[in-house]
């Protein structure tokens, strides 16, 4: 054999063995980072379906699928959700409520028809997921604000505004109890909402909130944290030393046997008996964070202060409810305060004491009861199948005036409980993101 040929063969026979070398190792390499990618994808947020398929902005929609605890890289996340929800090719919002396998999120004013989108927080707001039917929007016959009065004013100005369709919802549907929207105000780059003290189907009083700051801003109407309809005129606010509720009656300078009520409370006083005899005709009572006189006899008197609201028909819509007996002197005033309700007394409503149970299965698909008793104080014990686990002090995190929705705290480790009017139930995980969100009802 010639020697001239047999080192190029060798040498040629032992490229292609490395070249081998480097094509197994890198399929290896490229099927595990295959197998990586899948097993990432297959961890990530996914959108099964949603209902409803159509509907108008500020709806709730609630959007049903899995591993919506996690992130785009198939991580468990805590706080704040890493991604947001999309309605056709606008329109982002971040959900409201969220576990494993469910969303729930108010369409936005900017939704447009289209499928149901989960969006990645950060560069490039990659889709994680998206829905294989379109979402379609539904237009409807809802509250609008045509013009205002006064177009000026301080805190607590009584505000009138006239439009049409009041009596309706941002969803066009009729309500009944308190209005299901609110009005709001900007101070200065934070929004301040106020919820109206009168609505008819062409008309709604509000009145400016306490702490709104120097400036202007358009009347809006929100419902479900959206937008739905602005003012086409901006509303002046005109800071003033002294704020004065527009409906204080000034003291009497007799010696008038005079009854005089002081609210401080988040509501508005808008029923008041003494003696089983009503002292407010509709509409009237005392706003939040005001001081009323009412002329009265002396003697024994039982008071029963409701406080709430005023429906679109006149009627009153009662949330809260305050009993007590004293003696009225005669020729002098005589004050009854009522203090702002705390959470305490929010959990237990004139008791003592009141437990609230949830129910929840464990890995092994065991059943078991989940008690917190809560107390008017506002100390809570918690029991897992009657057994006491723990217990603590409520603290308040956010209650704002006339406000239906009251978030509070039982451990400064655990999650804020947000619960809503009527205040019968919340969810709650009391524990790590592994452990499970109970709904818990009031017994």
């Amino acid at each position: 054999m010639n020697s001239c040929l047999i080192t190029p063969v060798i040498t040629l026979a032992g490229r292609f063995r490395g070249l081998a070398h480097a094509i197994r190792t890198l399929g290896w390499t490229a099927l595990a980072a295959g197998m990586l990618g899948q097993a990432q994808a297959q961890s990530r947020p996914a959108i099964s379906r949603f209902t409803p398929a159509k509907a108008p902005t500020t709806a709730l929609v609630t959007i049903t699928g899995s591993n919506f605890d996690r992130d785009i890289n198939g991580s468990v996340w805590t706080g704040t959700p890493p991604y947001t929800v999309q309605f056709g090719g606008s329109g982002e919002v971040i959900p409201t409520f969220i576990s494993s396998t469910q969303l729930r999120v108010a369409v936005p004013s900017n939704a447009t028809n289209g499928p149901v989108r989960i969006r990645a927080f950060g560069a490039g707001q990659l889709v994680i997921s998206q829905s294989a039917t379109n979402f379609t929007i539904r237009q409807v016959t809802r509250p609008a604000i045509t013009s205002f009065s006064p177009a000026s004013g301080g805190p607590r100005t009584e505000i009138t505004i006239t439009g049409t369709n009041f009596h309706r919802s941002s969803l066009g549907t009729r309500w009944t109890g308190s209005p299901p929207y609110r009005v709001q105000f900007f101070n200065g780059s934070q929004p301040l909402e106020a919820v109206p003290t009168f609505v008819s189907k062409t008309q709604i009083r509000v009145v400016v909130p306490a702490t709104a700051s120097a400036g202007q801003s358009p009347l809006r109407l929100r419902q479900n944290g959206v937008v739905f309809n602005t003012s086409g005129t901006v509303f002046t606010v005109v800071q003033t030393s002294t704020p004065t509720p527009p409906t204080t009656t000034p003291p009497p300078t007799t010696t008038a046997t005079t009854l005089r009520l002081v609210n401080n409370t988040q509501y508005n006083i808008v029923s008041l008996t003494l003696n089983g005899s009503e002292q407010f005709s509709p509409g009237n009572g005392v706003l939040s964070g005001s001081t009323v006189n009412l002329a009265t006899t002396p003697g024994s008197k039982t008071l029963v202060a409701g406080l709430g609201f005023v429906r679109a028909d006149g009627s009153r819509d009662i949330w809260f409810t305050f009993t007590r007996s004293f003696n009225v002197t005669a020729g002098q005033i005589n004050t009854q305060t009522f203090s702002r309700i705390t959470v305490g007394q929010l959990l237990t409503m004139g008791s003592a004491s009141t437990a609230w149970n949830g129910t929840y299965f464990d890995n092994n698909g065991a059943l078991h009861l989940a008690r917190l008793v809560f107390s008017s104080n506002g100390s809570w014990q918690f029991f897992d199948d009657g057994v006491a686990r723990g217990s603590g002090t409520l603290t308040e995190v956010s209650w704002p005036n006339s406000s239906p929705t009251v978030t509070f705290r039982i451990n400064s480790t655990l999650p804020a409980i947000t619960i809503s009017h009527p205040f019968g139930r919340f969810f709650f995980r009391n524990g790590p993101p592994s452990f499970p969100i109970i709904e818990y009802v009031k017994q």
